[in-house]
Formats: structure tokens, C-alpha cells, sequence
């Protein structure tokens, strides 16, 4: 009867320990200080990615256009990093012609919902974008 009990006991352990790795392993929301994946649709998103175009556009004196955002990662810091990857239209002259560029940009968003243009980077390969 003790060896019934003790191996039901067993069982019963490994159930819990082995039901329960989905808690532990499957997490999707983002964890401080890492990178966890956003929305590409989210208004946060959006407003990040917009608002570096319009800030790395007065950088450049160049007519800039948000074409389509393709990842986006966020972290949370004091206030949040918004990781934008995304296809800009760019056109540096009147009259030249625009050209689309793939681009990697970091907004930070501070506590008093205040943005900052932390990084911009042109890719030059389209699968950069999945890093």
C-alpha cells in the first residue's frame, strides 16, 4: 500500500511541476529591461515611428514619408523604448524622385510622455528588419 501511495505521490509531483512550464516558459508580455513584440498598428507605435521620421527629416533636410512599419519591439525602462522597424520613403530634392529605404529606429517615450529620437539606422538588406 506505501509503494501505491508513494508512486501516485510521484505522479502527482510531476504533473505539477511538468503542467505548470507553460507559466513559466510562455510568456509574451514584455519583461523590464528586455525587448518584448508590439503591435505594429498600435497607436504608440505609430506616434514613434512618426515622430522620428519628423525628427530625422529636419535632420536631413529631406522630405521623408512613413511607407510601412514592419516590426516593433518595446522595452520597458523608466518610461518605454519603442524599436521601429520600417519602410520610409525618402527624397532629398524637389524634383528628384523618392526612394524607399528600409530603416531601424529607437524612440524613447519618457515618464511625461515625451519623445526622443535615441537611434536611426538604414538597413541595407530588408532582413535586417527580423533582427
Amino acid at each position: 500500500m506505501k509503494f501505491k501511495l508513494s508512486i501516485l505521490i510521484a505522479f502527482a509531483a510531476l504533473f505539477i511541476f511538468f503542467g505548470n512550464t507553460n507559466v513559466c516558459y510562455g510568456q509574451t508580455e514584455p519583461i523590464a529591461g528586455g525587448y518584448g513584440d508590439a503591435d505594429v498598428t498600435d497607436e504608440n507605435v505609430v506616434a514613434a515611428a512618426k515622430f522620428a521620421i519628423r525628427k530625422q527629416s529636419r535632420k536631413q533636410k529631406a522630405t521623408l514619408a512613413l511607407v510601412e512599419i514592419k516590426t516593433a519591439k518595446m522595452q520597458v525602462v523608466a518610461g518605454l523604448n519603442y524599436e521601429v522597424c520600417m519602410v520610409i520613403s525618402s527624397k532629398a530634392k524637389l524634383k528628384s524622385k523618392p526612394v524607399e529605404q528600409f530603416v531601424k529606429t529607437v524612440v524613447y517615450k519618457n515618464l511625461n510622455n515625451f519623445y526622443s529620437l535615441t537611434s536611426w539606422k538604414v538597413l541595407k538588406k530588408p532582413e535586417e528588419c527580423a533582427n
